[in-house]
Order: C-alpha cells, then sequence, then structure tokens
C-alpha cells in the first residue's frame, strides 16, 4: 500500500465561474490534468492525504460534484481544511456528509485516522503567517494551543504510533520553528503541506531532525499525487 499527497486542487465542477484557469498557463485544463494522472499513480487501495483547499464552493450542500470527481478515483482520500474551504461548516456535519453520499472520502481535519496502527494521519489547517501585525502573536498562539491540544491527544490514545500531518499552510515560514518543534514533541514524521502557489523554491522539502517535510501543491506536483511512502 502506498501513501500519496496532493493538496489545494481547488475544484470548480460545482462552480465553473472560479476555474483556476485564470490564474495563468500552469493552470490550462487542470481538472482534465487531474483526471487524467491520478489513476496512473494511485490504485484502489492506496491513500492520498489531501491538506486543503480542495473545493472552491462556499456552501457544503452545493460540493457533490467537486467531491463526486475525487471519490470516483483510486483510493481512499484522507481530507482537511485549508483557508479557501469555505464549504467547511463543522466537523460533524462534513464527517456525515462524507459518510452519506462518497465511499473513499474521510475527513482528518482534527480528527486522527488509524492506518493499520503502523500511522496516524490527521489534517490541521494551521496558521497564516500574513496576518496583521497587530495580531500576529495573538493568532500565532491560538493556532499552536490548537495544534498542539490535537497532537497531545493523538499521541495519549495512539501511544508510540507515528503522526502523518496534513498541514495546509507552510509550517517553517520565516524559520519560525514553534510548530517545528511541536512536531517533534509528538511524533510526527510527515508533515505535507500547500496553500501557496509562487515562489516555489522556496518551500522547505525534505528531512529535518527525523521529520521529513512534503510540499504538495497540486501546480507545484504538475496535478498528480506525490507518493510520501509506501507501508
Amino acid at each position: 500500500m502506498k501513501i500519496f499527497g496532493m493538496s489545494d486542487p481547488h475544484l470548480s465542477i460545482s462552480t465553473p465561474d472560479k476555474t483556476m484557469e485564470v490564474f495563468g498557463k500552469r493552470w490550462e485544463r487542470y481538472l482534465e490534468k487531474i483526471d487524467r494522472n491520478w489513476n496512473q499513480v494511485v490504485s484502489k487501495n492506496d491513500i492520498v492525504i489531501m491538506p486543503g483547499d480542495i473545493s472552491w464552493c462556499t456552501r457544503l450542500s452545493e460540493t457533490f460534484d467537486d467531491f463526486k470527481f475525487l471519490d470516483d478515483f483510486n483510493g481512499i482520500k484522507l481530507i482537511s481544511k485549508g483557508n479557501h474551504d469555505y464549504w467547511f461548516s463543522t466537523k460533524k456535519k462534513v464527517i456525515t456528509y462524507f459518510d452519506n453520499n462518497f465511499e473513499s472520502l474521510k475527513l482528518v481535519e482534527k480528527n486522527p485516522y488509524n492506518h493499520q496502527n503502523k500511522y496516524i494521519v490527521t489534517g490541521f489547517k494551521g496558521f497564516n503567517p500574513q496576518v496583521e501585525k497587530a495580531v500576529y502573536e495573538k493568532q500565532l498562539q491560538k493556532q499552536y494551543n490548537s495544534l498542539r491540544l490535537l497532537l497531545r491527544n493523538v499521541s495519549k490514545e495512539y501511544a508510540g504510533v507515528p503522526v502523518i500531518l496534513g498541514y495546509h499552510f507552510p509550517p517553517l515560514f520565516n524559520e519560525e520553528l514553534r510548530f517545528h518543534k511541536l512536531f517533534k514533541t509528538f511524533n510526527v514524521k510527515y508533515c505535507l503541506y500547500g496553500h501557496t502557489h509562487i515562489d516555489y523554491e522556496q518551500m522547505f522539502v525534505g528531512e529535518r531532525d527525523g521529520i521529513n517535510y512534503h510540499f504538495v501543491a497540486s501546480d507545484y506536483l504538475e496535478f498528480k499525487p506525490k507518493l510520501i511512502l509506501e507501508t
């Protein structure tokens, strides 16, 4: 079994007026690229972790076509929240919606998924470093505390099992290592993130202190899920 990652597909089947194609050549026919590439690399029993910015819809009730598009592909899709996922209402409502309508979609936003006791996959939107300076430290600490609580609870429930974290925003911004140190404390071994669609070369990819960072924004990956590991 393989675990892949791909974030930020910004699906617009349900909202065709919000297509990402307006953002340049890289995004031309991007839905077709996803459709063409996905099953070339992902098999039926694989997992694809998708940390945020899944659909442009503003209401959960509008998302069916976008999520059906994903559901039809191979693999289990583990979805967490991004800053543009306006459709996200409450964890309970999203889980119920997924369970009632789709076979392969699972919500992992603050909601651990146990992969055969080998890895725990969970998701967290994270902190946007572009907030105003006046509220920067307050918002940073708020997100830090929330993530710490999530990881602490996961550590207690699944003691000793390594964690794969889908974290939407880049976690190593400006060498702010607060979150990185938190990952070390609570056995996070893989961190998948996206969010940004410019300055790819500034995104950290690789291992640091035993934590493997993967930048998985869909446009960076040329709309093909990236292999993270085999289990």
